[in-house]
């Protein structure tokens, strides 16, 4: 429960990285592949090539097929 606080509160806060991380944590998978589906490509193009594998990697792949 306290994960799933902190992604809200650290996603409202525009902390984006450590919300998805809280997310994941929290077992909110729908939450964290929003957050990483909003967000990925900043990431990506400043070089968290491995973070945005590790966020992927820790979705399930039904639900990564799902998001375009």
């Amino acid at each position: 429960a306290l994960h799933g606080r902190a992604a809200a509160w650290l996603a409202h806060e525009g902390q984006v990285a450590e919300a998805i991380g809280h997310a994941i944590a929290a077992g909110d998978e729908s939450a964290a592949a929003e957050l990483v589906a909003g967000h990925w490509l900043t990431f990506f193009n400043q070089g968290w090539l491995m973070t945005v594998g590790r966020w992927l990697d820790a979705l399930p792949r039904e639900l990564l097929a799902t998001e375009p």
